[in-house]
């Protein structure tokens, strides 16, 4: 259902969080603006905001990525790179945003600013006008995440692999039936990987499959909050595979308890 031009809304249960900026740290690409685009392949109003995405990727002091969502799976296309938990932490936002409603494709900026990212003029004001992050020191080191101490505080460590494509997926049903859709940064996967509450932590990375995937590690205000640190990796010679880490549609009402996993 469109409930207005270029969107597509979705509604959901409950969540809240938080995500720092971008911090020096050896191993890494810092300094980056994180953008999440939340999108679907049977979402008609999808594929403008994709391009967008697509013609970003590479730009000095960005890093996106995709997000595919499930919600949209039962129109006649499955999504081939959607995940549950990329959706439940798109409904974390909502609540931590107030946005009110989950709907793709949807753009969030460094978790603070939510926009549908089919208009290429307001998604390029909207990253120009994102702050610098400013959280705790990450660090990496092999298998292993250290990060450092700041204001006591309740978050996550996320680990984020994601694979820059470019992808491209014929579709050969629903609302995009006939369309070939070409990503990039496709999030493959999505892993918490503990807590930070204002002391330093140091974690073990699991190691996971896709030789040309890429790695962002980030800590993110608890339960869908603004993004307060990254880091993005770089092949490492220590580490044989380095994984570094938008027309509106409403998706349905689900009921969720749990936190993002």
């Amino acid at each position: 259902m469109e409930s207005q031009k270029g969107v597509r809304h979705a509604q959901h249960g409950e969540g809240r969080g938080h995500v720092v900026g971008l911090v020096d740290c050896p191993g890494c690409r810092s300094n980056s603006k994180i953008f999440e685009l939340y999108q679907s392949q049977d979402c008609s109003s999808c594929p403008p905001a994709i391009s967008n995405v697509n013609s970003l990727v590479g730009r000095p002091g960005l890093l996106p990525l995709t997000f595919a969502v499930t919600y949209w799976d039962g129109l006649g296309w499955k999504d081939t790179f959607a995940k549950p938990e990329f959706a439940n932490r798109q409904y974390a936002f909502r609540d931590g945003l107030g946005t009110h409603e989950v709907y793709t494709p949807q753009v969030i900026v460094d978790g603070r600013i939510a926009l549908v990212g089919v208009e290429k003029n307001e998604l390029d004001r909207k990253i120009e006008a994102a702050q610098p992050l400013t959280g705790p020191a990450i660090t990496i080191d092999k298998n292993q995440i250290s990060v450092g101490g700041g204001n006591d505080a309740s978050a996550d460590i996320w680990l984020v692999t994601y694979d820059p494509g470019p992808l491209r997926v014929a579709v050969g049903r629903g609302e995009n039936a006939g369309t070939t859709i070409e990503h990039r940064n496709v999030v493959r996967s999505l892993i918490r990987l503990g807590s930070w509450l204002g002391k330093p932590e140091t974690l073990h990375i699991p190691i996971i499959a896709g030789t040309h995937w890429k790695e962002l590690i980030f800590v993110q205000s608890a339960n869908g909050g603004q993004i307060l640190s990254a880091c993005e990796s770089i092949v490492l010679t220590s580490r044989p595979t380095w994984l570094r880490w938008l027309g509106l549609r409403v998706a349905p009402i689900v009921n969720r308890n749990s936190s993002l996993t």
